[in-house]
């Protein structure tokens, strides 16, 4: 039992309230597969060429199929259609968690957890929404391949790290919208 008042008080009460909801519906839906299982909020660090990038991906787990997949959990009010995860206007995070898989590698470790894999199953889960029919919590999904990951989202997480290392060097930081 998590105690959302004990752990943020500083939490307005109503989302103290939230936080128990997804707690509850979390904890009815989620049924973890311990043979499938790979990690939890464990680092990824990927090298590239204008530095590097790490990120946790919440949970990772092995498909039927020999691939991965990975769960976002999200705590937000509102769920993007699936068209927006799978095209790339809202799921620039589920990118970089699938990207940290197949070709970064688990913080400490010599060899990349990806090697072999060609796609990552990628999943956004809101655990304020439960089905009441299914007992699932809504989510949307995605699928990422290595080849796209490998190309065109390396050069744009390469552009944003060039980007970040000028704006240090001037002190200009340009507003962007999100």
């Amino acid at each position: 039992h998590i105690d959302a008042a004990e752990k943020r008080p500083d939490l307005p009460e109503y989302e103290q309230d939230a936080c128990r909801i997804m707690a509850h519906n979390w904890g009815e839906a989620t049924i973890i597969d311990l043979e499938a299982f790979i990690a939890i909020e464990e680092e990824f660090v990927w090298e590239l060429n204008n530095g590097t990038v790490s990120g946790k991906p919440d949970f990772i787990e092995k498909t039927p199929f020999g691939s991965y997949k990975i769960t976002d959990y999200k705590t937000s009010l509102a769920m993007p259609s699936a068209d927006e995860l799978q095209n790339g206007r809202r799921s620039f995070q589920l990118k970089l968690y699938s990207a940290l898989v197949l070709f970064g590698k688990p913080a400490g470790e010599e060899l990349p957890l990806g090697t072999g894999i060609n796609e990552i199953e990628a999943r956004q889960e809101f655990p304020r929404y439960i089905s009441d029919k299914t007992g699932e919590l809504y989510g949307r999904d995605a699928t990422f391949h290595r080849n796209n990951l490998g190309s065109d989202f390396r050069a744009t997480v390469e552009g944003h790290l060039k980007s970040l290392r000028l704006a240090q060097e001037t002190g200009r930081w340009q507003a962007v919208q999100g």
